[in-house]
């Protein structure tokens, strides 16, 4: 499992390799099926038995929710 603070030094480390890697689109690799998604992040207002209040996460399949 990954913290954001891990996360935020691998995009560190590739924003110094590659200066136009901060403006692509952030895609997510689904093992389970071998595709790939587009991404975005999701923070809950209110704490629903799983996510705590204020918890972030990134959400995939995010598409058919922008039509």
């Amino acid at each position: 499992m990954m913290t954001w603070q891990e996360l935020r030094g691998v995009i560190n480390e590739k924003e110094h390799s590659d200066s136009d890697f901060k403006h692509e689109c952030v895609v997510v690799y689904n093992a389970a099926d071998g595709e790939f998604y587009s991404a975005d992040t999701i923070a809950f207002e209110e704490s629903d038995d799983i996510i705590d209040a204020g918890h972030m996460f990134i959400s995939i399949n995010t598409e058919k929710y922008h039509e």
